[in-house]
């Protein structure tokens, strides 16, 4: 008869993966290791340097560095565009604007751009 066992959680496989290559020396050539972990790792946000060294944007990031470049695109064509281009313009990143502030966290939240005021409010974006 043979003995039941159990079957591994998935925490327990994944020790059990990290121990096995941990003992065949699989962790042996990555970059620190052996020395101690820099005090600055425990002052910061290890998540978003993690993010960050991968060179990787979240969402909304990329759509506010979309909306800056669009109102820096508008603001360099202010005298060829007759009212009407720039009202359209401006209701389109407004569009933009709006879906930022529903993706972004509250506090980087911004208002929409009104097209008088487009060159002082293109500084709440740089």
């Amino acid at each position: 008869m043979t003995k039941d066992r159990k079957q591994p959680v998935s925490g327990d496989l994944m020790d059990e993966i990290f121990k096995n290559h941990h003992a065949k020396g699989d962790f042996d050539h990555l970059p620190g290791h052996g020395k101690p972990i820099p005090k600055s790792y425990y002052e910061k946000d290890v998540f978003h340097e993690v993010l960050k060294e991968a060179k990787y944007l979240r969402p909304w990031l990329k759509l506010q560095h979309e909306i800056r470049d669009e109102i820096a695109q508008v603001i360099k064509r202010l005298k060829y565009l007759s009212p009407d281009q720039l009202h359209i313009r401006t209701d389109r990143i407004n569009t933009k604007i709006k879906q930022y502030n529903r993706e972004c966290p509250v506090p980087a939240q911004k208002g929409l751009i009104i097209s008088d005021k487009i060159k002082e409010q293109y500084e709440n974006w740089v």
